[in-house]
């Protein structure tokens, strides 16, 4: 991997103590490096390899709505003053039970969002992924309605706007590029490197 050696975007500038909470795609799941998250965190660590930390907190197969029985206390425990949040497709697809709407799920995030401000921390947000509904019915099992998807995406872009929160809009990286999904929904390892080149030009 060539992992840059400057900050992803201007929220990570004064990041010392960074950590990604979400689901699967955040953990690197069908990267064996690690994924996106496995090179922001070789920069982030390389601007200050004395003081910055990164942590991957994330787990596969969590939802955005139960993300909060777990994540502030973790991040209050490694002391995280920056939290990028990415989950939220296992929530459409009811992998915890029945799928939520786009509505419900951007109020899942805001619940989240509020727990974490709370402690004076830095939130960024990443939108879902583009995911071929089709191949991740078919090999996984995983029920998506795309239109949900597109839905929550544009809500959580229009909400991240009025409300002055710094989210990154990942959705258009992989569209209609299936080649890069290796179920339809997990990005292959060149999917993980498209979309930290894509989280590096937010910095732009």
């Amino acid at each position: 991997m060539n992992f840059a050696p400057t900050p992803v975007l201007p929220a990570l500038a004064g990041a010392t103590r960074l950590a990604v909470v979400g689901d699967s795609i955040a953990y690197g799941r069908s990267d064996p490096s690690g994924g996106w998250a496995q090179y922001l965190a070789a920069a982030h660590i390389s601007r200050d390899e004395l003081n910055n930390r990164f942590y991957n907190l994330a787990i596969p197969g969590k939802t955005l709505a139960g993300l909060y029985k777990y994540t502030p206390a973790e991040v209050a425990t490694r002391k995280v003053d920056t939290v990028i949040i990415s989950a939220g497709i296992n929530d459409l697809a009811g992998v915890d039970g029945t799928p939520v709407t786009a509505e419900e799920l951007l109020e899942h995030l805001k619940i989240l969002c509020n727990q974490l401000e709370t402690g004076g921390r830095t939130v960024i947000l990443l939108t879902p992924l583009w995911l071929d509904h089709i191949a991740a019915r078919q090999q996984m099992g995983f029920n998506v309605v795309p239109a949900q998807v597109k839905k929550y995406r544009n809500l959580l872009v229009t909400w991240a706007d009025e409300t002055q929160h710094t989210v990154i809009d990942l959705y258009p990286v992989l569209e209609n590029r299936p080649e890069r999904l290796v179920d339809g929904v997990h990005p292959d390892p060149e999917g993980h490197r498209l979309i930290w080149e894509s989280m590096i030009a937010a910095n732009d």
